[in-house]
């Protein structure tokens, strides 16, 4: 439940969105037939309700996101079509109309000042009215009874679908939950039966598994993303290493009713986004405490100091943590360092250290990434696949409760970046690392260009902005909308480039 703090934060925001929509943009649509969604727009309509009635709103046949606190649906559309898309109904066949409104012909000035209409809804009887917003992302709406609706207006669900309906379960996770107010969750989904549902959502692998991201420690809402399309990207050019990692799209959540604000929508890193065997191991490393040999002896659960064991196995076996002490014996330990490039393809171990030192954080020197280990009949394979890029692009950590967690240092751009697997390699064959490592730079030249990691990130930004996402989810949470913005990040990504062109390019 929201504070009378919160509250009074929210409405004075929102207040301040609906005055902006006098800032009418051109894109001028001509309605066809006076109706929008199937509902007619009814001279006659005033907006004002003589009544209370109780009803169920639905889109496309599944119940609309809705946010009680300012009484007020939420219609997903496609944010570069021309028209407006989708159908509304009730569940008990009321009658709907919507009052004449200038902004259903400005639809690109209705997304993006968040524009509110009114909705009547008749019994034949009683007039009730209701307010609706157009977003231009997807809406995802989690219910504690137990479903899970996601509005992809874009035909990006399963199998094309604009609505996807399924049994779920939620709860909160990970840290982000206790530094911020605006949570974290993971979400699990199920079919009719209970079992566990593999859903495409939003054009993303099937699975049952999904994470959604707060963001809440960026002003900008697009580092995280940034950061998994640029690892993907580079990803995609080496045919040698399975080393994809978590894709993920926006979307504006609701939970039980109430608006929670702009999220990532994400996968998580598994043996089946890596595109391995389904029995192969995962191990999440996620801070700076690495087990030692004699802490893996003694381990009988799922963590080891900082590290935690990913895998699709059902049940804790021994020996599940064998490969992990290996590996981390040959990077952090210098035992049997000779075989790191037998068991782990050089361009990998590249790649990781390119693309950490690009986003270039204290968090990804011994921490924050995926080890997915592979036992081909008795011979291991290992992938390094980062992850968490809620520090990124120059902002870290910081202790400080008033500015989110999160401090800026453009200084960071001509800092070295730690990377102990590149720098065990290094230690056993330092002219062929070097030369791997230049090569691959090279080879990423086009990926790794400054003019266009900032193309991406406006591009990202632009469609928040365009949606009205960015405005709602700052009228939700106003205290998230703090630190280092756009220009700080380009001025990063260009000055870390300019630096990585000294270090890395061949003499």
């Amino acid at each position: 439940m929201r504070s009378k703090r919160e509250k009074l934060l929210f409405a004075a925001a929102l207040a301040v969105l609906l005055a902006a929509v006098g800032l009418v943009g051109a894109s001028l649509i001509r309605l066809e037939k006076n109706s929008v969604l199937g509902v007619e727009i009814r001279d006659d309509a005033d907006g004002n309700a003589e009544g209370e009635l109780a009803f169920s709103l639905l889109l496309n046949g599944a119940a609309a996101p809705y946010d009680s606190y300012t009484d007020t649906y939420y219609i997903p559309q496609t944010l570069d079509r021309a028209g407006w898309s989708g159908a509304l109904s009730t569940a008990e066949g009321y009658e709907l109309s919507f009052v004449p409104d200038e902004f259903f012909e400005y639809r690109p000035s209705a997304l993006e000042y968040c524009h509110v209409f009114r909705l009547c809804v008749s019994d034949g009887t009683v007039t009730d009215a209701v307010n609706v917003m157009f977003t231009g992302l997807p809406a995802l709406c989690l219910e504690s009874s137990g479903e899970m609706r996601l509005f992809c207006p874009d035909g990006s669900g399963e199998k094309g679908a604009r609505t996807v309906v399924s049994a779920c379960e939620f709860h909160v996770r990970g840290y982000e939950s206790e530094l911020w107010p605006k949570s974290s969750w993971k979400l699990t989904l199920f079919d009719e039966n209970g079992a566990y549902y593999r859903a495409q959502l939003l054009g993303m692998r099937a699975d049952d598994d999904w994470i959604l991201m707060p963001m809440y420690g960026d002003r900008t809402k697009v580092r995280e993303k940034l950061a998994m399309d640029l690892w993907n990207g580079i990803a995609a050019t080496n045919p040698y290493a399975l080393e994809s990692g978590a894709n993920a799209e926006y979307v504006e959540v609701f939970i039980d009713g109430n608006y929670a604000g702009l999220y990532l929508l994400a996968q998580r890193v598994d043996a089946k986004l890596s595109g391995g065997d389904a029995d192969d191991t995962v191990y999440l490393f996620d801070g700076p405490d690495v087990p030692e040999a004699e802490d893996f002896l003694l381990t009988e659960s799922f963590f080891c100091r900082d590290v935690e064991l990913r895998s699709t196995h059902a049940f804790f076996e021994s020996g599940l943590w064998d490969s992990c002490a290996l590996w981390t014996g040959m990077v952090f330990g210098g035992t049997g360092t000779e075989a790191l490039p037998r068991v782990q393809r050089p361009s990998n171990i590249c790649d990781y250290y390119i693309f950490t030192s690009l986003v270039s954080s204290a968090r990804y020197g011994f921490q924050s990434f995926y080890l997915t280990a592979h036992d081909n009949y008795g011979e291991l394979s290992y992938t390094v696949i980062p992850t968490d890029f809620k520090f990124s692009f120059g902002c870290g950590f910081s202790e400080l409760k008033f500015c989110n967690n999160t401090v800026y240092s453009g200084e960071s751009a001509a800092l070295p970046t730690a990377c102990p697997v590149f720098e065990a390699y290094a230690s056993v064959f330092p002219e062929k690392a070097e030369e791997q490592l230049c090569r691959r730079y090279l080879e990423l030249e086009k990926i790794l260009d400054a003019e266009k990691i900032c193309g991406a990130a406006q591009a990202l930004r632009s469609e928040l902005v365009r949606s009205g996402a960015a405005e709602r989810d700052r009228a939700r949470w106003p205290e998230s909308d703090y630190g280092a913005g756009m220009d700080e990040l380009c001025r990063y990504i260009e000055a870390r480039l300019e630096y990585m062109d000294s270090e890395f390019s061949a003499d």
